[in-house]
């Protein structure tokens, strides 16, 4: 059975196709998502930061049910393989970011630069944007950022804090995604988060590509040019997994091995999904339990409420015969 990558599994269940594994007791198990339903509603919990079935946003509430409600198939989404390029490797020439926070000013011109297809190394003093720009680079091969700040997705929005007032309270003056530079003023957050990265490669012969991927007022897009496909084992091995391990902690008080490894190759995101479905859909005891005794304390307060209210208007009856017609 051949190890998969977290971007194959995801992109497996999004197709729909039947996923098999074996599980610690090498007991063979599989999944299969076979309705467009159950394919856009693990779509929305892969874009969602959401990861714990308590205290939930109203914005998650809302996507969970527009995505149960209908919209297209994400299996429709994904086109066919595109041919891969014969070329020995892909080497990056330049890069281009516009809106990228750490890397560009808020409103300010594109960053551009252009490599010489070597090795290279970003070296410079803490804040001078070293990992914004590595950041931007894997966002925009991955949609994904390094983990080592934030447990979300860079392009989810999160709230923006400032010290107001005479006293310099610390007050919550709008939201903004972690991704994208930070307006001037409290005013600016009020425009629409717009960023964008484009990656242009080189092989040996010449030919080059390009890869664009742009966040709009929350979408993210990508343009990608036909021939360049990249393994996802490549990515996931050489770019994603060296940027988690700056999230990753190791000592006395440091994780198992176990789940060092699933954060490393990222499979414990789709584990937390995987608790998140587990808890949405009322399967763990404790809760099932806790619910029981929540719908029991309701049912007994609805019924005494009713009671009283059918006190009330029986002695609204009787008060009303007793007066006289006019």
């Amino acid at each position: 059975m051949a190890r998969l990558t977290k971007s194959e599994i995801e992109d497996c269940l999004i197709k729909g196709k039947e996923l098999e594994w074996r599980d610690a007791a090498k007991k063979k198990q599989k999944i299969i998502l076979e309705t467009p339903k159950a394919r856009r509603l693990f779509n929305f919990l892969l874009t969602s930061a959401t990861r714990k079935p308590t205290e939930l946003p109203v914005d998650f509430i809302k996507g969970l049910a527009s995505a149960s409600s209908g919209g297209k198939d994400p299996a429709d989404a994904i086109g066919q393989p595109v041919q891969r390029s014969s070329a020995a490797g892909w080497r990056l020439r330049s890069i281009e970011t516009a809106g990228i926070g750490g890397v560009n000013t808020f409103d300010g011109p594109t960053f551009s630069y252009a490599f010489d297809g070597e090795s290279w190394l970003a070296q410079g003093p803490n804040g001078s944007g070293k990992s914004s720009l590595i950041g931007a680079i894997i966002w925009a091969l991955t949609s994904k950022r390094p983990r080592d700040h934030v447990e979300m997705q860079p392009d989810a929005t999160r709230p923006v804090y400032a010290l107001v007032g005479e006293d310099r309270t610390e007050k919550q003056i709008g939201q903004w995604p972690p991704l994208i530079s930070l307006p001037t003023d409290a005013g600016g957050l009020t425009n629409i988060p717009r960023a964008s990265v484009k990656l242009t490669f080189e092989d040996p012969g010449g030919n080059q590509a390009s890869l664009l991927r742009t966040l709009d007022a929350g979408r993210v897009s990508e343009v990608r040019s036909p021939n360049f496909n990249v393994p996802s084992i490549l990515v996931e091995t050489g770019i994603v997994m060296p940027a988690r391990l700056s999230s990753m902690r190791f000592g006395d008080s440091g994780s198992p091995l176990s789940e060092a490894v699933q954060r490393l190759t990222g499979l414990d995101d789709l584990i937390a999904i995987g608790l998140l479905c587990e808890g949405l859909c009322n399967k763990g005891r404790e809760f099932l339990s806790y619910q029981k005794k929540e719908l029991a304390r309701l049912r007994a307060d609805f019924g005494s409420a009713l009671s009283s209210c059918r006190t009330e208007m029986k002695e609204g009856r009787s008060a009303c015969a007793r007066v006289p017609p006019c």
